[in-house]
């Protein structure tokens, strides 16, 4: 009977040490695949960190795309008052050759140092005419190329608004995976 006993014994120190060995197995694999799941956690959070540092540099850029679009769009406008003003100051100086000239041709008959003056005014005045007329014009590039420089600004607007649309999408996306990650 002693003999039984201790043989039984014998079997439930086996058993024992079976479930011993199989919950220690157990208990390495489940550390094994926790140690795996904090370093997809890990690299999940470097990778949002990332993403945060990129959106801040987005966020910036766009910041500064609209700064630099509005100074474009303020340029713009400086520009069409300029022109206003020297269209303006060209019917000016326009109208004034025009009676220069009209006098000019009605002192035929005055003596040759008043012509000689008058003629020099004359061509003062088409200088002046000359130089406005190209101002107008370098304005009229201008005021193009300021409109050409806007468009760009809100094409490259829309682009980023785009990309900052995109990386958001990105991030919940992450997040969402970390999330699983992290109840698992």
């Amino acid at each position: 009977m002693a003999q039984a006993q201790a043989t039984a014994a014998g079997n439930a120190l086996r058993s024992a040490r079976d479930a011993i060995r199989a919950a220690e197995n157990r208990a390495k694999e489940a550390e094994r695949r926790l140690k795996a799941l904090e370093g997809k956690e890990s690299r999940v959070q470097r990778r949002l960190q990332e993403l945060a540092q990129r959106i801040t540099t987005l966020e910036e850029q766009g910041r500064d795309t609209r700064r630099v679009a509005q100074q474009a769009k303020d340029r713009v406008q400086h520009a069409t008052a300029t022109s206003g003003t020297l269209t303006q100051d060209l019917a000016e100086v326009t109208q004034r050759y025009v009676v220069l000239k009209t006098r000019v041709s009605g002192l035929d008959g005055v003596s040759g140092g008043a012509l000689q003056r008058v003629t020099r005014l004359t061509a003062e005045a088409q200088d002046l005419l000359d130089k406005a007329s190209s101002s107008k014009r370098k304005l009229e590039e201008l005021e193009q190329h300021f409109g050409a420089n806007e468009r760009t600004m809100a094409a490259k607007a829309m682009r980023l608004q785009a990309l900052e649309q995109r990386v958001w999408g990105l991030l919940e996306e992450i997040q969402e995976k970390a999330n699983a990650y992290a109840t698992c």
